[in-house]
Parts: C-alpha cells; sequence; structure tokens
C-alpha cells in the first residue's frame, strides 16, 4: 500500500503535457573548393620603408610624400580557385584622429602630426578597415603580385621629426 500511495502522490506532483511534433525541412549548402592562395613569407611580414623626409616639406596640413610602392605576394593559387576571380584587400590599424583616411603612428613613434596613407594599384586612398578594389586572380596562374602603395600625409602642423612607424594588420577576401 505504501507503494500505491507513493506512486499516486508521483502522477499528481508532475504535471501533464501533450508534446506535438512538426516536420521541418533543414537545408545547408556549402561548396568545398581547392585550396586558396597562400601569402609568401616575405609578404607575411612585410617591411615598407617610406624613406626619410624633411619636417618642413609639410608645410600644411594634406602635404603628402612620393608613393613608395610594395606588393602583397599570392602563391599556389592552383591556377583558379573554383568559383573565385578576384581579392580584396583589407588594411586595419587605427585611423588618425585628423584624417580617417590616414593610419595613426604607432606608441613608439617620435614623430608628431603625420599619418600613413595606403593606395591601391590606381593610386586611390585605401581607407584602415575598408576593401580595396578587387585584384583579379587569372586563371591560368597560380602566383600573384598585388600592388600597393604608401606615403606620408600631414595631418596638422606643425610636423615634428622623428621616427613614424605604423603597425597595419592586411586581410585577405575572395572574391
Amino acid at each position: 500500500m505504501y507503494r500505491k500511495k507513493l506512486y499516486c502522490l508521483f502522477l499528481i506532483a508532475c504535471p501533464i503535457s501533450t508534446a506535438y511534433s512538426a516536420d521541418v525541412l533543414l537545408s545547408i549548402n556549402g561548396t568545398i573548393s581547392l585550396n586558396t592562395c597562400s601569402v609568401t613569407t616575405g609578404s607575411k611580414d612585410k617591411y615598407v620603408n617610406l624613406r626619410t623626409w624633411g619636417a618642413k616639406q609639410f608645410s600644411s596640413i594634406g602635404i603628402k610624400t612620393l608613393s613608395v610602392p610594395f606588393t602583397i605576394d599570392l602563391k599556389n593559387c592552383n591556377g583558379s580557385v573554383s568559383g573565385v576571380s578576384g581579392v580584396n584587400v583589407t588594411f586595419s590599424g587605427a585611423p588618425t584622429l585628423e584624417n580617417t583616411a590616414a593610419f595613426s603612428l604607432n606608441g613608439t613613434s617620435t614623430a608628431r602630426n603625420i599619418g600613413i596613407l595606403i593606395l591601391d594599384r590606381n593610386k586611390n586612398i585605401i581607407e584602415p578597415n575598408i576593401k580595396s578594389v578587387i585584384y583579379d586572380l587569372k586563371s591560368d596562374q597560380s602566383n600573384f603580385s598585388l600592388v600597393f602603395y604608401g606615403q606620408y600625409i600631414s595631418t596638422s602642423t606643425p610636423v615634428t621629426p622623428g621616427s613614424a612607424n605604423s603597425d597595419i594588420t592586411f586581410s585577405i577576401t575572395y572574391n
């Protein structure tokens, strides 16, 4: 009898609910492609020398130095990556307060009122954290050199002399 009472109490204490089911279709799509390109060793930790310039050359805001070319080199692109016709490059870093198109100098730099511009192959400014134009990947090649330019720009006056370096990271997006 003791067992019956516990059983009855258990049924009373537990609410009874009705469960319903429905047919649900879950569709998941994707593509497995050939391996993407690799960044060459020389491009992974790239050093771009923007040369030495006199502080007096920056007589007003917006004065730019000559642009210095550099490349980001890709290899092993397997001729053509399935469904990919090009790449964008995004340069990430902190913009200057005075000119959001220019990258700010790093904390160890001693120059003041100067920023760094990154330009695409057509010498158009690539703003910090914004994708570049598309660089085409040709299906008959497996190695590519993506051409960019760097230059200093005065963001305020007076420009004070010293080291003028920036830490900029790039990432590649396949299109």
